[in-house]
C-alpha cells in the first residue's frame, strides 16, 4: 500500500525524507533507524525499496547462528540489495565483531574474506539512542560507532499525535473492509488518548480490526448503533492494551538532551499535554486548566 509523505506529521516526514536520502546515495556507509514499536521503521524502508526496485534482505538480531560463514553468506546474498538487521541490540558480541570486520569498507564495498559486495546496510532498534550508545549491555562502543554513521529516528505518538486521525484513516484504508463503514465516531477518542498508544500504528490497526469484527457481529443480529459500538470497542481496546499509568508521585521527567531549542520546546509541550490529559481526563478540560484552547493542546 502506497502512503503519501506529504500528509505525515512534520517530525515523521523529516525522518522519512532522511531515510529516502540515504537510499539515494551509493550505500557506502550504514544507517541506524530508531523508533518505538509500530512507528514505521520497516514500513518506510520497504516502501522506498519497492519504489526503487531494490530487494530487502532481512535478518533479526536474535540469531541462532552467528558464524563467520553465516555473515559472509548474508553479505554475499545482499550484494546490490539492502541488508536490514532488525533489533540490532540483540546481536551477540561475536556477531558484532564479525559485522564490524565485514563492514570495514574498501572502496565502498563490504565483505569478510574479500571486500567485493555493494550493500546498503540498515540497522534498526526500538531502544533509545542513549541505551545503545552508553550501555555495554547491548553494543560495544566501536560497533556502535560503526553502525551509527547516520541516525534516523521515527517519532512515536507521544510526541506527534496531532495528525493521528489522518494516520487512522490510512490504517483503515489499508485493510479494505467491505461491510463496516469508517468509524468516524472513534476520532475524539484518538485525539484525546492517541498520545498514549504505546503500539503506535499497530494500535491503530487493532482498533480498525476490532471495529470491523464487532460491527459484523452486531450486524448479524440487529441494527448497529455507532456510539454504543464505539464504547464497546474502546473498552475492549483499553482492556487488552497497555497504557502508561500516571506516576503516583506526580513527578514527570523531562530530559535535556543535545537538541535544538525548538526540539526541546516541542518535546516539553508533548510531555505537558500527556500529563494534563492524564490529570484532567480530556483535551477540553486540560486546555481549560492550562489556559489554552483544546485545539492548541491537540497540536502539541
Amino acid at each position: 500500500m502506497k502512503v503519501s509523505i506529504d500528509k505525515q506529521h512534520a517530525k515523521r516526514k523529516a525522518a522519512i525524507q532522511k531515510l529516502n536520502n540515504y537510499l539515494e546515495n551509493p550505500g557506502r556507509f550504514s544507517i541506524l533507524i530508531l523508533g518505538k514499536t509500530g512507528t514505521g521503521k520497516t514500513f518506510w524502508l520497504e516502501q522506498f525499496a519497492e519504489k526503487k526496485g531494490i530487494e530487502v534482505i532481512m535478518v533479526k538480531g536474535r540469531l541462532t547462528e552467528e558464524t563467520k560463514d553465516f555473515w559472509a553468506h548474508i553479505l554475499k546474498k545482499a550484494h546490490q540489495k539492502i541488508l536490514l538487521i532488525k533489533d540490532v541490540e540483540y546481536l551477540s558480541k561475536k556477531s558484532q565483531e564479525l559485522l564490524f570486520e565485514g563492514l570495514s569498507t574498501k572502496d565502498g564495498k563490504f565483505g569478510l574474506a574479500e571486500k567485493e559486495y555493494e550493500v546498503r546496510v540498515v540497522f534498526s532498534s526500538s531502544k533509545p539512542i542513549a541505551n545503545l550508545r552508553d550501555s555495554r549491555q547491548y553494543l560495544s562502543n566501536h560497533f556502535f560507532d560503526r553502525i551509527a554513521q547516520l541516525v534516523v529516528e521515527f517519532p512515536s505518538f507521544d510526541s506527534c499525535s496531532a495528525k493521528i486521525v489522518e494516520d487512522f484513516k490510512v490504517s483503515w484504508k489499508k485493510f479494505g473492509f467491505k461491510k463496516a463503514p469508517y468509524p468516524k465516531v472513534l476520532e475524539d477518542f484518538l485525539k484525546e488518548k492517541g498520545h498514549s498508544f504505546n503500539g503506535n500504528f499497530r494500535d491503530l490497526d487493532k482498533l480498525c480490526i476490532s471495529w470491523d469484527q464487532s460491527y459484523r457481529d452486531i450486524l448479524a443480529e440487529k441494527e448497529v448503533d455507532d456510539k454504543h459500538l464505539a464504547q464497546e470497542v474502546i473498552a475492549g481496546f483499553k482492556k487488552y492494551n497497555h497504557f502508561p499509568e500516571s506516576k503516583e508521585t506526580g513527578i514527570y521527567e523531562f530530559s535535556i538532551e543535545d537538541k535544538s531549542a525548538d526540539e526541546l520546546i516541542r518535546n516539553f509541550k508533548a510531555k505537558l499535554k500527556y500529563w494534563a490529559v492524564e490529570k484532567y481526563g480530556t483535551l477540553q478540560k486540560a486546555g481549560e486548566a492550562l489556559g489554552v484552547s483544546h485545539r492548541t493542546l491537540e497540536r502539541w
